[in-house]
């Protein structure tokens, strides 16, 4: 389960099959999601809010006992980036990628 500390997905809870270092969750008509898989995209008309990890992430484990199976999900909490870095910067993966490897390299 994912959560987030604050910022506009402040008290939502997602089931994500990530958990990386920076993630970009979009919003669309109240309802938020994560851009969790390499290959996701944002569609243009959604808002692009990006998070950073807090700690490391965990494990959490789901067992339907015959109702579809077991699953594995990341547990982890997020903090709003601030400044948020320009939507030109990480609305196409290939930038996306370049301001997280950037700023991966800033802060540590």
């Amino acid at each position: 389960m994912i959560m987030f500390q604050d910022g506009p997905a402040k008290g939502q809870n997602l089931m994500l099959k990530r958990a990386p270092r920076f993630l970009r969750v979009v919003e669309y008509a109240g309802f938020f999601d994560g851009l969790d898989q390499i290959e996701d995209i944002p569609n243009d008309q959604e808002w692009i809010h990006v998070y950073e990890l807090q700690g490391a992430a965990g494990v959490v484990h789901m067992d339907t006992r015959g109702k579809g199976g077991s699953y594995w999900f990341p547990m982890a909490s997020y903090a709003l980036v601030n400044p948020q870095p320009a939507d030109e910067e990480i609305r196409e993966n290939p930038r996306w990628q370049n301001w997280c490897i950037e700023k991966a390299g800033q802060s540590k």
